[in-house]
């Protein structure tokens, strides 16, 4: 199995999340302690309902004039 994230390099550390699950970042001080953050918050979303549900997402519209 394979899942997309994307990430950000800041001084210290990288801030990243599942391109599946946008709205939870996590983070690691290297790139392969960020994987293992990704592939646990995906193991979390996975197997607790509860998690993922009690986010709702929303969106709203931009008007540019």
């Amino acid at each position: 199995m394979q899942l997309n994230y994307i990430y950000k390099k800041y001084d210290d550390f990288y801030v990243g999340h599942l391109v599946d699950f946008p709205e939870y970042d996590t983070q690691g001080k290297t790139i392969e302690e960020l994987e293992q953050m990704l592939k646990s918050l995906y193991s979390d979303l996975t197997t607790f309902d509860d998690i993922h549900s009690s986010v709702r997402s929303q969106s709203g519209v931009l008007e540019f004039v």
